[in-house]
This record gives C-alpha cells, sequence and structure tokens, in this order.
C-alpha cells in the first residue's frame, strides 16, 4: 500500500485560497450542576452519591480555566465504579454561564452564581457522573489538612417522608479523611484500583459529526462512541438547561418568517414572527422585518422598514433594565422603486468590539458609531454604476472591513482609507493572507501592512512511497483549498496538487520558522474545523476515521454512513 508524506521547502511560490465558512451548532452537552444561591432540600447521603455517580475518585487539577470553574483532573485512584481514565475534564459551570454571569444577567431570579474554585496542588474527592459530551459533573470533598472535616450524610434518617438516598438537612456529622475513606469502605469494600495505561487525554469541546445520510452525531470529548442527536435528545438536553435553546438556527442574521438566530455567546435567540415581530429569549418582543446579533450579543440591529434601530439586550453591568430590550439608536435607510430597505439586511457586520455597524442601502456603504447618540453614520463608499458597495466581515481587531466594492472582494482600512487585496487578517491585524476567498482552489500571498509587501506562501509537496519506503512519485501542493489563522503568525493550509484535488496535505505554516511547523499530513482529506480557542484541529481523513491533533481515530461500525463534515461545539474551557 503507498502512503504520502509532505514535504515544505523554502522556496517559495504564490498560492491562492477559500476560507470555508463553518456553522457551529449550538451544541454543550454537559448536564453541569453550577451552585444555586438559593438552593435546598434534602441531601444525598453517601449512599445516594454513589448510586448517583460513574465513579469516586481521588484527583487533582492539571489544567483550570481561567474562571477557575472547570478542570481536567489527574486521577489518582478509582475508589468506586472501576477503573477509568487518567484524565478526566471536570464541568463545574458551562462557559457561557460563567459570560452571563460576567455580563451581568445572573440575578436571585435564577440564583445562578459561582462555584468554588479548586486551585492546583489541591487534591479532593469527587463522585463523579459522565455527561453525554465525554466531561464530569459532581460533588467534591476537600481535606485541606490532617486535622480537616467534610460534612457527610448517612442512611440513617427517621424521617419517613424523605427519599430513599437522600437525609434529613439536620442530620450531616463531620467526619476526617480516615473516616471517610472508611464510610466509603463500607459501602462498596476496598474496590480502590489504579486508571487505565493509555487512556486519550479529554479534548476541550466536544465535536458533531455529519454523516451522508444526514444524521448527527456528538463525538465527546473523552473519545467514546458516538452519541446519535435525535429529536427526543434535543428536546431532553433543552429541559435539562432552560437557560439555552439547543435548536438548530441560524449562525447570522434573520430575514425570513420563521427563522432562528442564536446570539454569539448562545445565551440568547431571536425568532421572526409571522406578524413582523422578532422574540428573544425571554418573551420580549420588538417591531422589525429582519434582525442580526452584535458580535458581543449585547445588542442587536432590527431592520424596520426604512429605519434601522439598534437596541440593547437588557444588561445589567450597563444599566439597562432586567433582559428588556432598549433602544440605543435609530438610523434612516434610503431606497428605490428597484429595492426595498430591507434588500440589504442580511448584508451587514458588527465591528468585534460590538459599537461599530457596516451596512448597505442604496447610497452605499455606512459606518455607523451606533453607542453615539445623534451623530450620523459615515458614507465609507458611495454607490456607482447602480451596484451597492457591501460589507463582508471585521477584521480581528476592528481597523479593516472586509468589502465587495463592483463585485469584487477587498479590504478597507477604516483609518487610512486605503483598499487592500481579498483575504483573511492575523489576530493582531498586522498580516494580510491574500486570496480570492470565493474560489474553490487557488493561490496566495501572505502580506505585511506596514509597509505593504507581500510574499509567496512556502513551497510544499506531498511524496508518496511505496511498502519499502521507495518514494515513487511527488506532487506539487500548488493550490490551496482553505486557510486559517491559528495565531497572530501562524495559520492552517489546505493545499492540493491542481492536477489532482484529492492529492492534499493539512499544514500549519509558520512564515518565518519551517522547522517550527507540526505536521498535520492528509493525502485524501476533504472536510475540517480548527478550534482556535483550544488550538484544536478536526479533519475528515475518509468516510470512516477522524485525524484529531495527530489522532487518529477509526469510527467504522459507530456511524450510519461515511462522514462529511466534522464542527466543534461549545468550549467547556472559559477563555478570557
Amino acid at each position: 500500500m503507498a502512503y504520502f508524506r509532505s514535504i515544505v521547502h523554502l522556496k517559495r511560490f504564490t498560492i491562492l485560497a477559500c476560507l470555508s465558512a463553518l456553522f457551529t451548532l449550538s451544541l454543550t452537552f454537559a448536564d453541569v450542576s453550577p451552585a444555586f444561591a438559593c438552593s435546598g432540600g434534602a441531601p444525598l447521603t453517601i449512599s445516594g452519591l454513589l448510586e448517583n455517580s460513574d465513579y469516586l475518585v481521588k484527583a487533582h487539577p492539571v489544567e483550570i480555566d481561567d474562571a477557575g470553574q472547570n478542570y481536567v483532573l489527574q486521577v489518582e485512584s478509582y475508589l468506586a465504579g472501576g477503573a477509568g481514565s487518567e484524565f478526566l475534564l471536570y464541568s463545574q459551570l458551562d462557559p457561557r454561564l460563567v459570560q452571563y454571569i460576567h455580563d451581568g444577567r445572573s440575578s436571585g431570579g435564577d440564583c445562578l452564581g459561582f462555584g468554588a474554585g479548586i486551585d492546583y496542588g489541591d487534591t479532593f474527592y469527587a463522585f463523579l457522573r459522565r455527561n453525554l459530551n465525554g466531561s464530569y459533573s459532581g460533588g467534591t470533598y476537600h481535606f485541606y489538612s490532617p486535622d480537616s472535616t467534610v460534612e457527610v450524610y448517612l442512611d440513617d434518617s427517621e424521617d419517613e417522608t424523605i427519599p430513599e438516598g437522600f437525609a434529613d438537612r439536620g442530620s450531616g456529622i463531620q467526619v476526617t479523611e480516615d473516616e471517610f475513606l472508611n464510610v466509603i469502605r463500607e459501602e462498596v469494600g476496598d474496590d480502590s484500583v489504579t486508571p487505565l495505561e493509555n487512556s486519550s487525554y479529554p479534548r476541550k469541546a466536544p465535536l458533531t459529526i455529519t454523516t451522508q445520510s444526514g444524521q448527527d452525531y456528538l463525538f465527546p470529548i473523552d473519545t467514546s462512541t458516538p452519541v446519535e442527536i435525535t429529536p427526543e435528545l434535543g428536546e431532553e438536553l433543552r429541559r435539562a438547561n432552560p437557560i439555552f435553546n439547543y435548536d438548530f438556527g441560524s449562525a447570522g442574521s434573520c430575514e425570513t418568517e420563521g427563522c432562528v438566530q442564536y446570539s454569539p455567546d448562545g445565551t440568547n435567540i431571536s425568532v421572526q414572527d409571522e406578524d413582523e415581530t422578532i422574540t428573544f429569549t425571554y418573551g420580549y418582543s420588538v417591531n422589525g422585518q429582519a434582525s442580526l446579533f452584535s458580535s458581543t450579543s449585547d445588542a442587536i440591529a432590527v431592520w424596520q422598514e426604512c429605519f434601522l434601530t439598534v437596541y440593547s439586550l437588557g444588561i445589567p453591568r450597563l444599566g439597562q433594565a432586567w433582559h428588556q430590550p432598549e433602544v440605543v439608536n435609530v438610523a434612516s435607510l434610503n431606497f428605490n422603486i428597484q429595492a426595498r430597505c430591507t434588500d440589504y439586511a442580511n448584508l451587514a457586520a458588527w465591528s468585534p468590539d460590538g459599537r461599530l455597524l457596516a451596512y448597505s442601502d442604496n447610497d452605499g456603504l455606512w459606518l455607523w458609531d451606533v453607542f453615539t447618540f445623534n451623530e450620523a453614520p459615515e458614507l465609507l463608499i458611495p454607490t456607482e454604476n447602480d451596484i451597492i458597495p457591501l460589507a463582508r466581515y471585521f477584521s480581528p481587531l476592528g481597523r479593516y472591513l472586509a468589502v465587495t466594492v463592483q463585485g469584487e472582494n477587498q479590504t478597507l482600512d477604516l483609518v487610512s482609507g486605503d483598499f487592500y487585496a481579498d483575504g483573511v487578517i492575523s489576530p493582531d491585524d498586522r498580516l494580510l493572507l491574500q486570496y480570492n476567498t470565493d474560489a474553490e482552489f487557488s493561490s496566495a500571498q501572505i502580506c505585511s501592512f506596514t509597509p505593504y509587501t507581500c510574499e509567496p506562501l512556502l513551497y510544499m509537496e506531498l511524496s508518496r512511497y511505496d511498502e519499502d519506503e521507495q518514494r515513487v512519485q511527488i506532487y506539487t501542493l500548488d493550490q490551496v483549498a482553505e486557510v486559517e489563522w491559528t495565531n497572530n503568525y501562524e495559520y492552517i493550509v489546505r493545499s492540493c496538487n491542481v492536477e489532482d484535488l484529492e492529492l492534499c496535505a493539512y499544514l500549519p505554516q509558520n512564515q518565518w520558522n519551517a522547522t517550527a511547523f507540526r505536521s498535520y499530513v492528509i493525502s485524501e482529506g476533504y472536510a475540517h474545523d480548527y478550534d482556535a480557542l483550544n488550538d484544536s484541529l478536526a479533519i475528515v481523513r475518509d468516510g470512516e476515521t477522524l485525524y484529531i491533533n495527530g489522532d487518529i481515530l477509526d469510527l467504522s461500525d459507530m456511524l450510519d454512513s461515511e462522514i462529511i463534515s466534522v464542527e466543534w461545539g461549545y468550549s467547556l474551557f472559559y477563555r478570557e
């Protein structure tokens, strides 16, 4: 059997690329148990905790997210449930709930708050229940010194009205670590075992797999069997966490009846109703025919005939009423006989900081500082030859705006007014990967803005070897299908051979240091998704195989048909 290796040379040539627009499904399937300030009721006994848990472990954290709420645990021993992985992701508070609290949306109405944090070096016992996404949740017991005690509940309640496994809240007893372990031994025996060897390290986000039949699967973070996403499962997940809605919806703007649009942080939705009203998660409605959430999720632009109205979405930290939309600013839209004002509703873009809105009407492309009251929008590019210029997307820091002018994609510098070539800009707004973003395959260059100079990307080859490891053919990878920035100076490209576009390689590149490359070499890779937050690349190697961060995962006999696409879900680690 022949196999392939890719080679990256320092010789340079021009490469074009098409960056695919990947729709991220709103799926985080953790059954998270956040800390509720107003919770009450009967506590679980030790036997109740064991019955409702998959494992009881002794563990310590090796990774902690920026909110101190979610962790990767290294398990020292399994005290109940048998042996499991050495590393587990412990999910205490969904990262979207963390953002929800940071935004000031949590109050006595939902009793939601942060759980107690865990520090590096802190060893504890945890009753763990596995979530569908492969993470674990449950209660923890900490002994910080030999004299430390914790409160536990035993099965000795005399109150017959309390169900089995629960206890009277006043019946707790204080126990030391040795006494705690004795209680566990009485319940399950001395079954402590070490973790499984060579177990997988958990990823930070689940993966959604779509097969040729159109069926979606959840691929858990612990690399276990994919879970078929059925309508019944979706309904179960909606009931489990009423703050979020897990229906599939539009990631962009809404302009059609019945359209469902998610805010970028997943904490709000807008539904386009039949009577030209737009209804939000918490039941508030506004009039309009189309809408677009801001990039910061705390405002929304609504097209109301020939007016563009921006509403805040009730963020208490901004001094706004709880959840209730409030008008921030209004702009008039111009139109003529040939076009309606709402024809351009879905052709707008918010800046990364959620302050500037670029939108179009018959006069041209406008830039609007929506939070400066009574300041008129600025006409960036006037309409010429009846061809209206359109906004596509802002650069990561907001200095540049991708636009379409006279049918041609360009990059506009909002400070200098200069126009540059089509492409995508690095996270620090300093470099441009120049390519035709509408082309299926083409070449690309990397450009510096100051001064504006461009160089070809690195020259790449794919070598085919026989079973004796003799190279039998070399393919030049001179066409790029996809390009995506991974940080300020590295990017991933899928480069293919011009004569055989099935011969491709995914290669992260560092334009200045070829020896720093990490290789993701796939001879016939098509669909992929990159999770920049967690630096994770998933590639569909063939209909039954995934390639995730260097691991080849065979999913044959686990799916109903061949894999056609993969999408990363919400991260289980909160990152600021």
